[in-house]
């Protein structure tokens, strides 16, 4: 994380402290991110604290300790929210507005922090955790790298000279008001490294297993389902992740639930209660729960797996020709010399119109493969317009084997605008297929790549030279490589609504199936609450998931977020964006179209901003290895004068340079 400070004179805003404290049950995370500020100058100061996240994080509340006061945010919608800022920034009330910038960097706000005063801020999040292989991973952030993108800065006539336009999730035309001066002074500060520190506890759904952390040197203690990991204070300067694993060699099924009569409010948002003038618990009236389907610890040597499907979907049109075909034929090379024997291969080929190598897929021999090679490297030269969806239907349209995992695999520069009409046929199809996305070329469209892979509970893979085929390709059969279980279907045998996925896709050995959804009635004790049926290599399977059997039986009121912030990602990527707006709002979520704000209503500065506020260079840490030690601000008059100014420095990255950002950088340019 960093801080940019505004102040009238110089100063600096160092951050004291940093401590994160993470509380694991079995699979769903509840972090506390809590750091503090302190002002030792004499005037009152605004600044902007960027901080990273994992992309699964859901954001759900905030609160903001100044000396005795303690400020807890709402949420607003993220226009309002900054109207709402400005407002009282201009009435000279402490306030912070934390916003979403993309789905895994945020910033917070925060203005009128009086001379020599603290400023401690508390960030609550929770996420569901992603295992491969039998492990689970938690991961955290620790430092916002530069991103260098010009095209954030852009003129604005409607609007005073001093704002600018920014890429806000799909908030178009969004305008920041704030922290944009006019700058005629610039104070170079001197690096000091930035600490943090964190406490972990998990209590596992059953005995723990193994704890690592590949990233740094941690102390443990396991006792059974229990553990307690602490992370001495160290530098900011590289991200931190955690790995461990439970005892057990075969397929688990397991129960998350939340009933709100047993909620005690302990991690449900605070809300303003106006009439009472107080703080309360918004604890929600919907029940929920989250279903797992859990591959064993990967035994490679004894492992059975069912036999494998690939069908590839090839991009032809127009905007292919050239180096992008050159890819496509690239990775379908590689990916033919991953394919064994045991498995079958088609090939679609698709532009104005849609081809298909064979009405049925063939054993991928080696004289098959050859033959695909050869169809392939003479309908390349095709083109036309980019029909996408008619390449996904002859794909789904191939009658599928019984008990055979079939991945349908996109290759495209993903040129469209149907991105949303390509996820919602995704979705309604994951049942038949397991889907995967390989996007290629110089500046191919990662938005439908990534809207895949989350649709599709899958990978994303950017492909843009020949070594990243090799590279991708790889990645892509290590997740493909061991199908436990096939045509997987569910029945519940309680009432059950607005159920994620909608449509189940296969169990892969890295890749565990969470189900999400919300629940009515009673959850009946002792009987049988989901069925979940699948074909394995013995066979026809039954899992079944029992309240006194299930892997979690305590109460979890993070579901709610866990569940809202899956529906979010979903409306998102299907391009209903007042849906997001509208969760946001209802679970309290900070997103790309809600922010949340907290004012010191009770509080106002004996002497609000009336003079001309310059910024402070604040050191800025940087992963380890990256650019030198530290990124420190300047001010630059212009985007020439960036291209100008530093195109040496990044000549030679091998040397310790310092690289020079301006605040416009840090809330824009660079993000």
């Amino acid at each position: 994380p960093h801080a940019i400070v505004f102040t009238p004179n110089i100063a600096s805003f160092p951050l004291v402290s940093t401590h994160v404290d993470v509380t694991i049950s079995g699979i769903v995370s509840n972090n506390r991110i809590s750091q503090l500020y302190t002002n030792p100058s004499e005037y009152p100061i605004e600044g902007v604290y960027v901080f990273p996240a994992s992309t699964r994080a859901r954001v759900h509340a905030m609160q903001m300790f100044v000396e005795d006061r303690i400020i807890a945010a709402s949420i607003f919608p993220a226009d309002e929210a900054e109207d709402l800022y400005e407002e009282a920034i201009e009435n000279g009330q402490t306030a912070t507005l934390l916003e979403m910038d993309t789905p895994n960097v945020y910033s917070l706000l925060f203005g009128n922090i009086m001379p020599n005063s603290t400023l401690r801020v508390e960030i609550f999040y929770t996420e569901m955790l992603v295992a491969s292989y039998g492990s689970y991973e938690f991961f955290y952030p620790t430092v916002v790298a530069p991103r260098f993108s010009p095209d954030y800065l852009k003129n604005n006539s409607d609007t005073d000279p001093d704002t600018f336009k920014r890429s806000q999730g799909n908030r178009k035309g969004y305008v920041r008001r704030v922290s944009i001066r006019k700058n005629d002074a610039f104070i170079k500060r001197t690096v000091g490294d930035t600490t943090w520190s964190m406490s972990i506890d998990i209590k596992g759904h059953t005995e723990i297993a193994n704890i690592h952390s590949s990233t740094h040197n941690i102390s443990f203690d396991i006792d059974g389902n229990y553990a307690a990991i602490e992370l001495p204070s160290v530098v900011a300067d590289g991200d931190f992740l955690l790995e461990y694993s439970f005892v057990g060699n075969s397929i688990q099924t397991g129960m998350l639930i939340y009933d709100p009569d047993n909620d005690t409010g302990e991690n449900s948002p605070l809300i303003w209660n106006e009439e009472k003038d107080i703080f309360e618990f918004d604890i929600s009236t919907d029940k929920f729960f989250t279903a797992i389907i859990q591959p064993p610890v990967l035994d490679r040597d004894n492992i059975k797996i069912v036999p494998r499907e690939f069908i590839f979907i090839i991009d032809v049109s127009g905007s292919m020709v050239g180096f992008p075909k050159e890819l496509s034929y690239d990775i379908m090379e590689q990916a033919v010399s991953k394919i064994t024997e045991n498995d079958y291969i088609n090939v679609i080929t698709f532009a104005g119109y849609s081809e298909t190598y064979n009405e049925t897929s063939v054993k991928a021999t080696k004289n098959n493969l050859d033959k695909i090679l050869k169809w392939l490297e003479e309908d390349l030269e095709r083109s036309g317009t980019t029909h996408i969806l008619t390449g996904l239907q002859k794909a789904a349209d191939i009658k599928r084997m019984d008990g055979v995992s079939r991945s349908s695999i996109l290759l495209t520069d993903g040129l469209v605008s149907t991105e949303s009409n390509v996820f919602e046929f995704i979705e309604n199809n994951l049942d038949q297929s397991n889907y995967f996305c390989f996007v290629i070329g110089s500046s191919p469209n990662r938005y439908l790549s990534e809207g895949v892979a989350r649709i599709g509970r899958g990978e994303e893979f950017a492909v843009k030279s020949e070594s990243d085929a090799v590279e991708k390709v790889d990645r892509f059969f290590e997740l493909v490589r061991y199908p436990l279980l096939t045509n997987i279907t569910v029945e519940y045998e309680f009432e059950v609504d607005q159920v994620i996925p909608s449509t189940i896709p296969d169990l892969l050995a890295n890749r565990p199936i969470v189900i999400h959804g919300k629940y009515s009635g009673e959850i009946p004790i002792g009987k049988d609450l989901i069925k979940i049926f699948g074909v394995s290599y013995d066979g026809p399977w039954l899992g079944v998931v029992r309240i006194e059997k299930g892997i979690y039986l305590e109460n979890n009121p993070l579901l709610k977020f866990i569940w809202a912030g899956d529906q979010i990602d979903r409306y998102r990527f299907l391009g209903e964006f007042d849906k997001v707006e509208e969760l946001g709002l209802e679970y309290h979520l900070v997103t790309d179209m809600t922010s949340f704000l907290a004012v010191d209503v009770k509080y106002e500065s004996a002497t609000p901003y009336d003079f001309n506020l310059i910024d402070i260079g604040t050191p800025v840490p940087i992963p380890t290895g990256s650019f030198g030690k530290s990124l420190e601000n300047t001010t630059s008059n212009s985007e020439d004068e960036y291209d100008q100014g530093n195109e040496d420095e990044f000549s030679d990255l091998s040397s310790s340079v310092t690289l020079i950002i301006t605040i416009l950088s840090l809330l824009g340019l660079w993000l």
